[in-house]
């Protein structure tokens, strides 16, 4: 069983576009401790996964836990807990380190402020039929938890979701960055656009279950996946900007991320509005890219939602 992988991708989305500072460093350690882990993972897989961590302690009596020792880049040690029936899923982890301002800056970098309404230091992460991730600090430590059913935390008031909340309904539209973050943007849409006219290989990277993590992210995006298209069977970079919001939200994003695509972009592309298509059965706005000279690359951006009733905005580059 794997529930709740979005604060994994969440951790995958920030952390190859970032410069090796102290905060960047310590967030890389963690995705490379953590791997291809995430809440729901079974004991068995757990253990496949990390051959060296055989030792589970069973004395709380509902669960056992391990201590993984890191103690690189900050990142002290990451404490696990598993169920102990069925499938023992892997339902809380615990991430300490070395500092409580490297573990705010750590987290905040890669979650942003906190968004739990009245809990302070509290962070809903996701919610996937019906299973919602929780993150909270706690002076050094940040745990991840989710309320898998029949587990330690199944149940719990903290884990149902406020009336009404949506996780990214203080993010911004485009249209409302500052002018250094519409520049980044585009800087990196440029840098997927030259991936684009070699078929998107360079930029792909270690694959996880369906898809190849992006080793040139937007960095704004939550998720810079290289997906290959099931009808074309030609490979595209999916870029999730915004998720969890409800529909008609999503359209208005949606809505002022088109402006900002009509707008002039700098570099050395231009961007002009296509004839909409389909992407993974969608209806995608499309822009034609080309370059200062107005020669087609036959690179497109498409702009999709993606869900029906949580959904995402997508900027994707394909091959037209």
């Amino acid at each position: 069983m794997q529930l709740l992988r979005i604060f994994l991708i969440v951790l995958l989305s920030t952390t190859f576009c970032m410069a090796q500072t102290s905060t960047e460093t310590a967030a890389k350690r963690v995705i490379q401790t953590l791997g291809k882990l995430s809440l729901g993972t079974s004991k068995a897989e757990f253990v496949r996964q990390k051959p060296t961590i055989n030792r589970f302690d069973d004395k709380m009596g509902f669960r056992l836990e391990t201590t993984e020792t890191v103690g690189i880049d900050g990142l002290e040690s990451v404490t696990y807990y598993f169920d102990m029936d069925g499938e023992q899923p892997l339902y809380e982890l615990i991430l300490a380190f070395s500092t409580e301002a490297l573990r705010t800056a750590v987290t905040e970098k890669m979650f942003g402020p906190a968004n739990y309404p009245n809990k302070p230091d509290h962070w809903i992460l996701g919610a996937e039929n019906g299973v919602i991730s929780i993150g909270w600090s706690s002076g050094p430590s940040y745990s991840i938890a989710a309320n898998i059913p029949f587990t330690e935390w199944y149940g719990d008031e903290m884990f149902k979701l406020p009336s009404g909340f949506e996780a990214r309904k203080n993010l911004p539209p485009p249209t409302k960055w500052p002018k250094e973050d519409v520049v980044s943007f585009f800087a990196d849409l440029e840098l997927q656009i030259n991936a684009g006219l070699e078929q998107f290989e360079k930029i792909k990277g270690e694959k996880v279950e369906n898809y190849f993590q992006c080793t040139q992210p937007i960095e704004m995006a939550m998720v810079s996946a290289v997906i290959e298209d099931a009808d074309t069977h030609k490979l595209l970079v999916n870029n999730l900007m915004v998720a969890d919001m409800e529909l008609e939200a999503a359209g208005n994003w949606k809505a002022e991320m088109g402006k900002t695509l009509d707008g002039p972009m700098p570099g050395r592309y231009r961007l002009k509005r296509s004839d909409s298509k389909k992407i993974f059965g969608k209806t995608a706005d499309i822009w034609n890219v080309a370059d200062v000279t107005g020669k087609a690359t036959g690179v497109q951006i498409g702009l999709v939602v993606y869900g029906e009733t949580l959904s995402g905005v997508y900027v994707v580059v394909l091959r037209g």
